[in-house]
């Protein structure tokens, strides 16, 4: 009885997880000033993580939807703690990250 009430639970944390359906790995490149930086961004079910450079940052991911605002899809990222992520979503394997300064084109890989 436990180990089924174990696989329902499994299922139902599951159930939740990657339902926007663009979770994957995204790669963009950066040119700041005369630098050409490359980004990486990983989506799973839980997981955030961005890699520039040699610098790598992750976050639990505590929900994911896609909202839309002023005629544009986002992929919203709530992480654990608060804070939210936006996504522009371009097609099905192009987002964009608006970080006000520079904005990352990031294609799936």
């Amino acid at each position: 009885m436990k180990r089924i009430f174990v696989v329902l639970a499994c299922l139902f944390v599951l159930s939740g997880c990657g339902s926007h359906g663009y979770e994957g790995k995204y790669e963009g490149t950066v040119d700041l000033l005369l630098i050409q930086q490359k980004w990486i961004v990983e989506i799973t079910g839980d997981q955030l993580s961005l890699q520039r450079g040699n610098d790598t940052e992750s976050a639990e991911i505590e929900d994911a939807e896609v909202r839309k605002e002023d005629g544009k899809e986002y992929l919203v990222i709530t992480e654990e703690g608060g804070g939210e992520t936006y996504f522009q979503i371009i097609d099905d394997d192009t987002l964009i990250l608006d970080l006000d300064i520079v904005q990352v084109k990031l294609e799936r890989i």
